[in-house]
């Protein structure tokens, strides 16, 4: 495996251990995770672990239509006291658009409720949620404007923390839904990220050279 990818994280370690056999059953391969999330200050015992599960971007498809199949099943014999039959309308196409915030069984269950409830759900809606929302999640963040401005200043006065936010600016990337990896801001913000890191080396250097002339001039 290359590429890898979390797909779950679980503070319940049975809950774990049970997507692992699910996994395993179906031949999926994978990585697992675990580590504290959380220390005793006074006892530096564990608190609490985090359990992460990772596959292979190529097997990701898998994962997802396989949590898809057992979670068309388990609505089937859900209870009408879920959650979910509380929602309004609008609130359970929320769920349709956002799929990556909710569970696979959130969905289908949305789906579910809105169809008994007489409202069209077809895989031409669905494939145009899914279209949009990618095209939303996939644009850049706000401009750095303010973080561009600091950073400028912490390079120029030859701070590692200019340094730091043109690194940050340059490399902070983002995980879309199918896997992909995309760069979290702008062109124009990563240029001036890349000025940023460069003059911040740059400032660093010189003044470092500084220093030690004028340590050795002092002996």
């Amino acid at each position: 495996m290359q590429n890898l990818i979390t797909i779950k994280s679980f503070t319940n370690e049975e809950d774990f251990i049970l997507f692992k056999k699910l996994l395993e059953a179906h031949s999926i391969p994978f990585e697992s995770q675990i580590f504290n999330s959380s220390i005793n200050e006074v006892s530096l015992a564990a608190v609490e672990k985090e359990f992460n599960i990772k596959v292979d971007i190529s097997d990701l498809s898998a994962v997802n239509e396989l949590l898809d199949k057992i979670a068309i099943e388990e609505v089937k014999t859900v209870d009408k006291s879920h959650y979910l039959f509380s929602f309004t309308d609008e609130e359970l196409f929320e769920i349709l658009t956002k799929p990556d915030e909710w569970s696979a069984f959130d969905f289908q269950l949305s789906k579910s409720i809105l169809k008994d409830r007489g409202r069209k759900i077809d895989d031409e809606l669905l494939n145009a949620l899914k279209k949009s929302r990618y095209e939303e999640i996939s644009k850049p963040e706000e401009s750095q404007s303010n973080w561009i401005i600091i950073g400028y200043i912490s390079a120029i006065l030859g701070g590692l923390l200019g340094i730091g936010i043109g690194f940050s600016i340059i490399s902070s990337q983002k995980t879309l839904p199918n896997g992909e990896k995309i760069y979290s801001y702008n062109e124009k913000d990563r240029m001036h990220g890349r000025w940023i890191f460069y003059l911040g080396i740059f400032m660093f250097l010189i003044l470092l050279l500084f220093r030690l002339w004028e340590t050795a001039s002092s002996l």
